[in-house]
């Protein structure tokens, strides 16, 4: 009986969890069966008249919920894992138990996670699980050379001691993961040496020292700190300026074809990118400055301040990140000042697009906005917009899937499926407004698609 207990015991909860659902569900099918089903046919052994069969309402079984939950949103898939030089673990836990610390589990370590605020997971949770924390740790890469498989497990433990919530993820790993490794190292020490170089204070413009511990500006005497080696070049008013705020979120896209050409014709030039995201392929030419510490990000800094000398690379690449801007003007102002001149500049930017935030969207813009931005001081070579990226027929998928997704009612939903491309163009006026009376959506997917957008306000 020990024995027994013992594995009961090491069973995860949401096995356990998974098995009473299957239970329930078996147990409201019979129900619903032996409750409502037609009665058999049988043989009446009794001409004795019986009273009118009486409906018995069953109720269906209340499914009990789980003491936790929680969500590992990095790293998300094997493909993420492809010899990167670190690996970063996020995600949360929501509990109805205290939570005072949170760990980290891989192999035979036992790490403290560092703690974050998860404001969308408790506005998610909160109200069933007050107990919320969000969770983030890197993990060195080279501790995975010679391995299988990434094993993690994440838990959250009371001011007891006791494991009050949990989350795993187990990922395999490539069978050239050490080739992918070393590749990476060498490319990273690369971009490090001309980094070093090209590095200044993105506060005052001048020269900094950069040791192994952090980096330093003799002129204004702000001192920055490295994380994994990269230097992290913000201070509180560059984060207050920028609105920089730690995100879930992760952008991540590949160059398309006029990238990537730019890159083949220029083998040995050294390029920004200007706001990467997580990219799924690191260029050893390429240097990815983003606020979010991916495992891509060789500079941790804001494209508003730009911790680089005057005309320092031979190409910027912008893609998709002037609308996550506050001052896109000043933005558009670093990259050209840190460009070589006769420098390559691609950007792109959206027009017709849902607010999508990463973790803020502030602006999107027509074709003409994108030219006067660098209006008088590039030459431009091409304009235009690059299909399928950029083709109208996406404009209105993505409008429509966020439209139909925030419809509250699904009555309404599968009628508005319904309808077909010439019934919508063909409504009038007044049928349009009853229409819209009808379809009542979720506030926070309106707003990802309004047509319009006001504010009222008084003069400070």
């Amino acid at each position: 009986m020990p024995r027994i207990r013992e594995l009961v015991e090491a069973v995860p909860w949401r096995v356990i969890q998974r098995l009473r659902t299957y239970r329930n569900e078996m147990e409201s099918y019979l129900g619903n069966v032996v409750g409502n089903g037609p009665a058999p046919s049988a043989v009446q052994v009794s001409p004795v008249p019986t009273a009118a069969p009486v409906a018995v309402a069953v109720a269906a079984p209340v499914r009990p919920e789980p003491p936790f939950l929680g969500h590992m949103d990095m790293p998300a898939s094997p493909a993420e894992l492809n010899g990167q030089l670190w690996i970063r673990v996020y995600g949360w836990l929501a509990s109805k138990k205290p939570i005072e610390s949170v760990e980290l589990v891989t192999g035979e370590q036992v790490i403290r996670c560092t703690q974050v605020a998860r404001e969308d997971v408790r506005n998610l949770h909160g109200t069933a699980y007050p107990y919320v924390t969000g969770f983030s740790h890197e993990i060195d890469g080279a501790s995975l050379r010679g391995q299988r498989e990434l094993r993690l497990l994440v838990r959250a433990m009371g001011p007891d001691g006791a494991e009050n919530a949990s989350c795993e993820r187990v990922h395999p790993l490539p069978p050239d993961y050490d080739t992918r490794y070393d590749a990476c190292l060498a490319d990273r020490r690369y971009k490090d040496d001309f980094v070093r170089e090209h590095l200044v204070c993105p506060m005052c413009l001048a020269s900094v020292q950069m040791t192994d511990e952090a980096v330093r500006c003799g002129a204004c005497g702000e001192t920055y700190r490295l994380r994994n080696g990269r230097p992290v070049m913000l201070t509180s008013k560059i984060i207050d300026e920028s609105a920089i705020v730690d995100t879930p979120n992760v952008s991540g896209w590949g160059y398309d074809t006029k990238l990537l050409e730019i890159l083949r014709r220029n083998p040995n030039g050294m390029f920004l990118d200007a706001g990467a995201g997580l990219r799924p392929v690191y260029y050893r030419n390429v240097v990815n400055v983003e606020i979010a510490p991916y495992w891509t990000t060789d500079v941790i800094a804001s494209g508003e301040f730009l911790p680089f000398r005057a005309e320092s690379f031979d190409g910027v690449f912008s893609v998709a990140v002037m609308e996550h801007v506050p001052n896109f003007f000043k933005y558009a102002e670093n990259i050209l000042r840190v460009m070589k001149k006769g420098g390559v500049l691609f950007c792109t930017v959206p027009f017709l697009q849902p607010e999508h935030g990463y973790p803020n969207h502030y602006y999107n813009m027509t074709h003409e906005g994108l030219l006067n931005i660098f209006r008088g001081k590039v030459n431009i070579l091409e304009a235009g917009f690059i299909d399928p990226a950029h083709h109208p027929m996406n404009t209105l998928k993505w409008f429509l899937d966020i439209y139909t997704a925030a419809l509250t009612e699904p009555v309404t939903r599968s009628s508005f499926r319904g309808m077909t491309i010439g019934q919508l163009n063909d409504l009038s006026p007044d049928a349009m407004a009853q229409l819209i009376q009808r379809h009542q959506l979720l506030p926070s997917e309106y707003r990802k698609i309004a047509n319009a957008s006001y504010l009222i306000a008084t003069k400070r």
